[in-house]
């Protein structure tokens, strides 16, 4: 259980670098790489929709994996926290110690953090965009 705590303050700190800047940038550049692929896929003639097409399906299935693996992570280490915590032979100081240990996870930003869901509400995201530009 300390080397979850470890685990969870090293977290901390490479959110603390990262997370603020890294992931938001990355999603921008690559959701607008899928919208821009799709809508060229669409429009554009064959030698070029082609291109197009390739480009948005590598840079969705970039972002889909790395959302999926973010989500997962938030996932185990909640079923681990609950099932530690759920463990008959715990005393009280360690009852409260693992109620302080919150699940390890990316997040971006403050307030929203990656969970498996969040693959479903990108591609969304994606489809929603490229209807919206192929209507213009």
């Amino acid at each position: 259980m300390k080397s979850y705590r470890s685990l969870q303050t090293l977290h901390g700190i490479f959110a603390q670098c990262f997370c603020g800047w890294l992931i938001p940038l990355q999603m921008l550049i690559v959701n607008g790489i899928g919208i821009l692929g799709i809508y060229g896929a669409i429009k554009l003639y064959p030698p070029k929709s082609i291109g197009m097409g390739m480009g948005a399906y590598s840079a969705l299935v970039y972002l889909t994996v790395l959302l999926r693996k973010f989500g997962v992570t938030y996932d185990q280490s909640n079923d681990t926290l609950s099932s530690w915590l759920h463990f008959q032979g715990l005393n009280i100081v360690m009852r409260k110690f693992l109620r302080s240990c919150k699940p390890v996870g990316m997040h971006s930003g403050m307030f929203f953090k990656f969970r498996m869901s969040t693959v479903t509400v990108t591609w969304s995201f994606v489809i929603d965009f490229t209807i919206t530009l192929l209507l213009y």
